[in-house]
This record gives C-alpha cells, structure tokens and sequence, in this order.
C-alpha cells in the first residue's frame, strides 16, 4: 500500500514536470436521477456534474472506489451495474480493479471484458450509459460484495470522450491515472468521475423474500 506522502510526492513530481496539465471543463449541469432498476445506487447522488474532462486534459483512465453501505436485509449485495455519464464514439470494456480500502490507489486489473458503447457521441449525454456487470471471459458470474467492503470501477479515456466529474461522495473514492502513476482526485480536488453503481440486497429477512424469483431470474435468464 502507498503511503499518503508518497501520493503527494508522485503528485508535486508531474506539477513540477510540467507533464499532463490536468484541466476540467466547467460547466455544471443536472444529470438524470437514479432509474429505480436495482435497490441501492451509488454515486452522484445529487444528480449534478460540475462540468467534464478529457482524455488530453485529465487522466488515461478513471477508476472509483466505492465502499460498500450496509445492507437493510443482511446482503450480500449483488453489483448490478455501473453507469457512466459519458459521452463518446468508440467500444471500450468496464475495468475492474483491485482496492482494499477506500484511501488505497486501484489495484491489479481483476476484470475488463465487459464491453460497451457509451448512449451519445457528444456532450452533454441524453442520459446514463448503464452496462451490466455480466459475466464476461474474465468477469464472475455474481458480482458480490458485503457491508464495508470495496468495490473499484472505472474505465480507459479514448480520444473523442467527455465524463461528466462531479463533487466528491463521502463513501466513494475517484482516481485519475496520469503518466504511470494513480492520483487522488477526491483528495486532491474534491471532485470524483460520474460513475454509478447499483445493488440488489440479497438477504432474505422480512419483505424482501418476495423478490427471490426476481434475483433468480435476473442469475439465470439473462
């Protein structure tokens, strides 16, 4: 694990270089709310972005930590999906990365095989790009994760991209990859890419055994 000085010494290293000047768009604007698909989101909750960023201008790659809330029912939670608000041309995968903590840099890619397109070429986006964390060549089948537990997500910047960034979320963690190194853009800027993810509680006390054959289907007929 990498201490916070160290980050902070990586961060002065690339100011001092004068490489990847990192610059965002200001433009704020509400974003759609929460569609209702899954019990729990994470992740801009304020439905607002502060503006955008791209590829050139912030980070070869984004990633957000998010720490797992505890769950109503008892969990585990399944982790449906992620969303981006994103606009963009190209086909790029979902990465999945490594994070013990919520103050530790991502990981070793874990997965990186889901594919998607983001829903519009252009900013600002009409809506949510939604991708469901299926399983994939490298992905598990069942995304699971319990009460105070990591989950990383983010995905590679292609020419031609903009991402919505949004002010930073108490249990959520952003980070930019920039020049070999993982800076800590909650720390650091106080801001976190507009990433979402969302969770079914798939503890069975009380009202929530109701839903079992929704779950069931949603393992087995996709």
């Amino acid at each position: 694990m990498k201490s916070a000085a160290w980050m902070v010494a990586v961060l002065i290293a690339i100011l001092a270089s004068g490489a990847a000047a990192r610059d965002w768009v200001d433009s704020p604007q509400m974003v759609p709310g929460w569609d209702g698909r899954t019990t729990h989101h994470m992740g801009v909750s304020g439905n607002a972005v502060l503006g955008y960023v791209e590829v050139t201008q912030w980070a070869e790659e984004v990633q957000v930590t998010f720490h797992l809330p505890p769950a109503e029912y008892g969990g585990p939670w399944l982790i449906e999906y992620a969303a981006f608000y994103l606009s963009g041309t190209a086909t790029r995968g979902v990465t999945l990365r490594d994070g013990a903590e919520l103050e530790d840099p991502p990981g070793e890619i874990s997965s990186d095989h889901v594919e998607f397109r983001p829903l519009d070429s252009a900013w600002p986006p009409g809506g949510w790009t939604y991708v469901t964390l299926k399983s994939g060549s490298t992905c598990p089948d069942y995304l699971l994760g319990d009460e105070g537990e990591c989950f990383t997500v983010g995905i590679e910047l292609v020419p031609g991209d903009a991402l919505g960034l949004a002010s930073g979320e108490p249990e959520c963690r952003g980070w930019g990859y920039v020049d070999g190194a993982w800076i800590d853009d909650t720390a650091g800027e106080n801001v976190v890419a507009a990433v979402r993810i969302g969770l079914y509680d798939l503890g069975l006390s009380n009202a929530n055994r109701s839903t079992w054959g929704e779950i069931k289907d949603l393992f087995f007929n996709r």
